[in-house]
Formats: structure tokens, C-alpha cells, sequence
């Protein structure tokens, strides 16, 4: 569950287009700002710009748990599936396009801040379900459900494994969910989304550079309204009564 807290956020003083394009999430493992940097296995697309480091995407590409969480909770994942999931590890820790998205929370020792509903391209989850809904899980909401008591996520008591198809309904219902509202999917034609697989030039900054745009354009209205409202009540108590 997401918990946004309520002290100094300093996504709240961002006051351009930039502020949002020049950031990184704000957490233990990444970089304070974007830039150029080595990366390993999958994570490499992200080379020319990005917000991790070169060991963090070594680690990712392991086949023990990563941070503690443990992609095989119930069996091993089959490859294809396990590829999608490491190319989603990437894009959280690496992708340097989520500053439209950030939001300040409460509760996570590894960040200070996440992402939440990120517009994800339809074709990006139709095809992590493809090659996911065979596989096992036990629980709906990765992010949420799991016992961690143990020090890693393990099914809690209550649960069982099952296929996944037996815990989504669908793709949407899948990538919507297992992360704890991470993505938004989003039909390909009705709106700009992003996607988890690249090469060469990263599309996913144009589609980060339009949410800012339009993020500014509402606070500069807002703050152009606040203005006119203050010079007409001001004009309103200056106005000699009758």
C-alpha cells in the first residue's frame, strides 16, 4: 500500500520543465542526478543516461534473491518470465524518465521516494504476461503481501501457490498489481506510455518530457489564478463603501 507522508518533499519545490527531467528517485541505490555510466546484462540500454550504478546492475543479473526479495517464492520462474522481471528491476533502479511520476513515501528503508502509475505501453504488458501467466505465485500484490518476517518474501501462512492465472485476470490486472500500482497500461494510440525494452535512443524521454510539460502548464494556471484572485479581492476591500 502506498503511504505518502506528510513532511518536506522536494518534488513539491520543482518549479520547471528540467526539474522533473534532471532527477533521480531518491534512494539507497541511486545516483543523485542523471548521467552517462557502464552498466551490465540487461541494465546496459540504459548506459547513455541514467540513475543507477554499474554494481547495482551487476547484482540484478544473480541468481540469489536481489535486495532480499526473492523472485523464485514459489519455484523457479521459467526464463522468459524471470527476463521480463529483470528488465522491470532495471527500469525502476536505472531509468532516469520517472521524474513526472515521483512521489514522496514513508516506510521503505532502501528509498525515500518510488513511482506510482507510470503509463505503460499495452504491447510492453501483453507480453510480460505471455511469457509470465504459466508461472506461480502466491500472492496478488508483490509490494504489499508477502511475509517478510524472515528477512525475505516468503508466501504468507494464509496462502498457497497457484498459477498465475489463477491470481490475475488479465494482463492489465497483472502489471497493475504485482507491484503495488507501479504502471498504468495504457491502450499504445491513447496516450504516450512507456516501454521496458530499447535499443539505441531511449523513447521513454519524450513521453517523460510531455507529463512535465503538462504538469507546469497546470501549476503555472494555478498559480496565475491564485494571482488574479488575490488583485480582485484586494481591489474588491479598496473600493470605497457607499
Amino acid at each position: 500500500m502506498l503511504t505518502v507522508v506528510n513532511c518536506y518533499n522536494r518534488l513539491s519545490t520543482i518549479n520547471s520543465v528540467d526539474g522533473y527531467l534532471d532527477i533521480c528517485m531518491d534512494g539507497v541505490y541511486q545516483k543523485e542526478a542523471p548521467g552517462p555510466g557502464e552498466l551490465y546484462g540487461q541494465c546496459a540500454e540504459w548506459k547513455e543516461r541514467n540513475c543507477c550504478y554499474e554494481n547495482t546492475t551487476k547484482s540484478l543479473q544473480k541468481p540469489e534473491p536481489w535486495q532480499n526479495f526473492n523472485l523464485n517464492h514459489c519455484g523457479q520462474l521459467s526464463p522468459m518470465c524471470r527476463g521480463h522481471f529483470l528488465q522491470n528491476f532495471c527500469f525502476y533502479e536505472c531509468s532516469p524518465n520517472v521524474g513526472p511520476w515521483l512521489v514522496k513515501v514513508n516506510g521503505m528503508e532502501s528509498r525515500k521516494e518510488r513511482f506510482y502509475k507510470v503509463p505503460l505501453c499495452e504491447r510492453e504488458c501483453n507480453l510480460w504476461w505471455k511469457d509470465c501467466k504459466h508461472d506461480s505465485t502466491c500472492v496478488k500484490n508483490w509490494g504489499t503481501d508477502f511475509d517478510l518476517s524472515s528477512g525475505t518474501n516468503t508466501c504468507p501462512g494464509y496462502s498457497s501457490c497457484k498459477n498465475f492465472t489463477e491470481i490475475y485476470t488479465d494482463a492489465t490486472d497483472f502489471c497493475e498489481n504485482v507491484f503495488d500500482r507501479t504502471w498504468k497500461v495504457v491502450q499504445n494510440s491513447s496516450e504516450p506510455c512507456m516501454v521496458l525494452n530499447f535499443h539505441n535512443t531511449n523513447p521513454n524521454y519524450n513521453v517523460a518530457k510531455q507529463k512535465a510539460q503538462s504538469i507546469y502548464s497546470n501549476k503555472s494556471n494555478t498559480v496565475k489564478f491564485g494571482t488574479m484572485l488575490y488583485l480582485l479581492v484586494v481591489i474588491m476591500l479598496t473600493i470605497p463603501k457607499m
